[in-house]
Parts: structure tokens; sequence; C-alpha cells
């Protein structure tokens, strides 16, 4: 899943909403306990925070991703 803006964001808001949209009725007590299970951990909102100093949203995440594997790829190059 390539995404880069705020659209992959929104729509996984709404992915909570997912499993309780299936036939949970036809399947067995032990697979409808997992699926409300996972419904009720899809719907909670996470967020991740970088130290006390802010919160870490998507596009950031995706820079610190890219300067990380950046100086990766440099020290690679000078040890190879």
């Amino acid at each position: 899943m390539g995404c880069h803006n705020k659209s992959c964001v929104q729509s996984a808001v709404g992915m909570g909403r997912s499993p309780q949209g299936s036939a949970w009725w036809c399947l067995s007590p032990r697979v409808r306990k997992e699926l409300l299970l996972l419904g009720i951990g899809m719907s909670r909102s996470y967020e991740l925070y970088a130290g006390p100093f802010f919160s870490l949203n998507l596009p950031s995440f995706i820079q610190i991703v890219r300067t990380a594997y950046s100086f990766y790829a440099v020290l690679r190059q000078k040890s190879g």
C-alpha cells in the first residue's frame, strides 16, 4: 500500500467497522470472539509520540524512514 497523503489515514480510520459488516453470525463462537477483539482493536485510534516533544504523524514518519535509509545507504557504500 503506497500512500503519502492523509487519504490513507482517513480511510484506515473507518476500517474498524469492517468486522461488524461481515456475516459474523455464521461463524463459530471462537471466531466470533476473535472477530470482536479485532473490531475493538481496529476502532481505537493510535498515535505515536517521539519523546515528550511532539506527536509523530504520517509525513514526519515517512521523512524519518527516508532519512534513516539514506544514512544506511551511505554507510553501506562506504564500507563496501
